[in-house]
């Protein structure tokens, strides 16, 4: 570029950052246009936990179901459905796919918006206006090249909505430094906080991390005590705007306001441990797992802090850039006095600390890319503030950034940023449905690792639902036997078995398979499958055959089979009970494998199965062999025979990776 158009440009930047005002509604509307823009060449989302209970819950809570049904979307039945209303209310109002996402994703954009206000208060007036907002800028930038943040953009996940409330509460808290209504933004970060929590309970990961931040900004320690009660107040005010209703409702069944969670300490009495499990599939499984991450997530695989491939470069480059600047600082005599980019040390370190302690906190709790959703935002600022604070000119930081950015995105695209999608239709489903069952109520037995709950709002009103072999299996027992007891009873003649059946309509072999599996599974509620009254169910989309991934002219129709059950009484109840006693054994021989500690057998096709949530792990009995799997794990690995545990003879658990996913995966 020659020397007169680079001096024009930056010119021509500095006179639109001149104006405060002017330049911030820029930066607002390039961040909302990126992100929409993004979100439409992602396509229709149909993400697994969306047709799992994103749709239907809202659904429940507005339709008044929550006695209606009896673990509609197994242990996803409980959570708070209030995040997901908007999407059910534009769904169910028939809005066009694409409208959808578009309003969506413009709400998703609020994240990067903040994410530009939070960097710009950080700076304060220290640096000149021009450079302020350009720093600012970059750190929106880094944010939407979050990998999570474009996987979630324009879908119904509440991660990224819920965000947005955890980095106002930020932002608030680093405008509390100043003497002037400094009660009213401490205020606002509580109820910020308290609806991030309330509307997904896996945010109150930045509850610590928040009162430290606005403790640690605050002038003197009185007012950091009255700011630590004022920051309580406010959360609690929002825990009670965001989960009231649905929190009495839980307390009303339940007796505990965030059922199932916490239950073991708020009700032990009625601690039911399928219905709630502490998720281990990205927990660190050692202390150098915590520092090794941000390099990991360099590498194209999946499972590395989420399912997809979703390569991050930001993480490991903040630790090389505070490595690097504090080492030029201690040994290279650099003088931080003389820097005219030094940025204020309090919100600086304010927001390092936050972030820092977060990251710690969520890794130990969960890892789970999507509960990060705030940590991977504001990434970018951390970065940009290090290397603000680091490098001595603004020629060199601006250089640096741009050549961060560029290897970021061009590491992105090598990544899968998209769970399952559709193409674009007129409503959101496209679902097509009998009109026997959109008119006549039934008692539907979910069978599935997905509940597909997303179905049950185009049947019959009075239809009722349950998920029984589910991420979760549930045994009949107690208060679950009694209601499932009573809808059987009135629904006597009128009970159905719906589930997944991709390819059986056009495959009379594979129809009577999916016939003899599901018939296997639902023996043990006393059912047998009549495949004289099946019906077929087709949603749009979503669906990938291996070898037609990439044919764009691939049936992408979700097929769904519904069959009328029968009374047929469960002939292997013996067989379940010494069966289940060798599996205990299993589950007590390698704890570390098989987590809940509970076992609901499962009958299939010549053999039983029982699932592991906590771990993503499953044990097979086929025929006399035991074999155990994870999911996404390449290989299976043998445990032994039947004969042999029950003679005691067991294979070593220490010799068995901690996570055959990881060992053993493409």
């Amino acid at each position: 570029m020659q020397p007169g158009k680079s001096a024009y440009i930056s010119s021509a930047w500095q006179t639109l950052c001149a104006s405060e005002k002017l330049s911030s509604r820029a930066a607002y509307t390039f961040l909302t246009l990126l992100t929409v823009s993004w979100a439409i060449i992602g396509r229709k989302d149909l993400n697994f936990d969306q047709l799992n209970y994103h749709y239907f819950l809202p659904y429940s809570l507005l339709t008044g179901r929550i006695d209606q049904d009896l673990l509609p979307a197994n242990s996803a039945s409980f959570l708070n459905p209030v995040a997901y209303i908007p999407f059910y209310w534009m769904v169910a109002h028939e809005w066009h796919s694409i409208a959808i996402t578009i309003v969506l994703a413009a709400i998703h954009s609020l994240n990067l918006i903040v994410v530009y206000k939070m960097t710009y208060e950080i700076f304060g007036n220290s640096i000149q206006q021009h450079w302020r907002t350009t720093l600012a800028l970059f750190a929106a930038i880094f944010a939407l090249l979050s990998p999570i943040y474009l996987l979630e953009v324009g879908t119904s996940f509440a991660d990224i909505t819920t965000s947005i409330f955890v980095l106002l509460a930020m932002l608030q808290g680093l405008r509390s430094d100043s003497n002037t209504k400094w009660k009213r933004s401490i205020l606002i970060a509580g109820i910020s906080l308290g609806i991030a929590i309330g509307l997904k309970l896996s945010n109150i990961i930045y509850s610590l991390p928040c009162l430290i931040l606005v403790a640690q900004v605050q002038p003197t320690i009185k007012r950091a005590g009255q700011a630590i009660l004022l920051l309580a107040v406010g959360s609690t005010i929002g825990l009670i705007f965001a989960n009231g209703y649905w929190g009495w409702q839980m307390w009303t069944h339940y007796h505990n306001p965030f059922y199932p969670f916490f239950d073991n300490y708020l009700n032990p009495g009625n601690f039911r441990p399928e219905e709630s499990a502490n998720l281990e599939r990205f927990l660190p499984e050692t202390i150098a797992d915590y520092f090794t991450l941000p390099f990991r997530m360099l590498k194209l695989r999946s499972w590395i802090y989420m399912e997809n491939v979703a390569p991050d470069t930001r993480f490991a480059l903040l630790i090389v850039v505070v490595i690097f600047g504090i080492s030029r600082k201690l040994y290279a005599k650099y003088n931080l006095a003389k820097n005219e980019n030094l940025t204020p040390h309090k919100k600086s370190l304010a927001l390092g600390v936050f972030f820092a302690l977060s990251y710690i906190i969520w890794l130990s709790i969960s890892g789970n890319g999507r509960y990060g959703m705030p940590i991977m935002l504001i990434c970018g600022s951390a970065l940009v503030t290090a290397m603000t604070y680091f490098f001595k000119t603004t020629r060199v930081t601006t250089a640096w950034l741009t050549a961060i950015v560029i290897a970021q995105g061009f590491h992105l695209s090598n990544g899968d940023l998209r769970w399952t999608y559709g193409g674009w239709t007129t409503t959101w489903y496209a679902a097509t449905m009998p009109d026997r069952l959109k008119r006549d109520p039934f008692f539907y037995l979910s069978i599935g690792n997905n509940s597909n709950s997303f179905l049950y709002p185009f049947l019959a009103p009075q239809s009722a639902f349950t998920n029984p072999i589910g991420q979760s299996s549930i045994e009949l027992a107690s208060q679950t036997k009694e209601k499932f007891d009573a809808l059987r009873t009135k629904f006597a003649g009128r009970i159905r078995v719906i589930a997944a059946a991709q390819n059986a309509h056009a495959n009379k072999a594979v129809f009577n398979q999916w016939i003899i599996y599901t018939d296997a599974l639902i023996s043990r509620f006393n059912f047998a499958i009549d495949d004289t009254d099946c019906e077929w169910i087709t949603t749009d989309g979503g669906v990938y055959v291996t070898g037609s991934d990439f044919d764009p002219k691939a049936d992408r129709t979700r097929r769904f089979l519904t069959c009328a059950l029968v009374d047929r009484p469960f002939q292997l109840a013996a067989e379940r009970m010494r069966m289940t006693k060798i599996v205990k054994d299993i589950v007590a021989w390698c704890p570390k494998l098989f987590k809940p500690a509970r076992t609901v057998l499962e009958r299939i096709p010549n053999g039983w199965s029982a699932m592991y949530l906590a771990t993503d792990s499953r044990i097979i009995i086929y025929g006399k062999q035991i074999l155990t799997s994870q999911n996404q794990a390449a290989a299976d690995i043998l445990l032994g025979t039947v004969d042999d545990w029950e003679h005691g003879i067991t294979p070593s658990c220490e010799k068995l990776p901690n996570k055959p996913r990881k060992a053993y995966t493409f």
